[in-house]
């Protein structure tokens, strides 16, 4: 059993970089994943869903579960993207609670 084995991970900026192995890391150890990362630059210009995609796309790969979310988690501007999150490759989209300062946690579980 792995260390975060029946937890939820939500991981930001983990489309590349450190926050992509910070994500890869977790599923290793037995975490369910939400791969937070809109794809825009430094002043919130663009907007690609292809990194936060690619990176779930390699946790379900190697048997994890992941869900690519695309929100903005700061107060730089951007796109209005809050309720766009992709599915899994197992086709459903998580429930998600959130509350300021608060991890985000799946709906119906401890």
């Amino acid at each position: 059993m792995g260390m975060l084995e029946g937890k939820v991970v939500a991981v930001t900026g983990a489309g590349r970089g450190v926050g992509r192995e910070i994500a890869l890391l977790c599923a290793q150890h037995g975490a369910a994943v939400v791969v937070n990362d809109p794809g825009v630059g430094g002043g919130g210009e663009g907007g690609d869903e292809g990194p936060a995609q690619e990176t779930v796309n390699d946790i379900i790969a190697a048997g994890g579960k992941a869900w690519a979310n695309l929100a903005f988690v700061n107060d730089r501007p951007g796109p209005p993207r809050s309720s766009r999150m992709r599915s899994s490759a197992s086709g459903g989209s998580m429930p998600w609670s959130t509350t300021p300062g608060s991890c985000a946690t799946r709906s119906g579980t401890r």
